[in-house]
């Protein structure tokens, strides 16, 4: 897996566990990561929102 499907399941076990230190961490690593590989409009959407639909 790339460096950015990583980051996406670290993000997501730090949503689960609910700490903001390691989803603000990795929130950041997905976003650079996404930048870099040109793709930072699919990951622009707030990742956190427990109240979005889509979460």
């Amino acid at each position: 897996m790339s460096h950015l499907h990583w980051d996406l399941v670290y993000l997501r076990a730090s949503q689960i566990n609910g700490c903001a230190f390691c989803l603000d961490m990795h929130s950041f690593l997905v976003k650079t990561e996404a930048e870099r590989q040109g793709i930072q409009k699919k990951i622009d959407k707030p990742m956190s929102n427990r109240k979005d639909e889509n979460y």
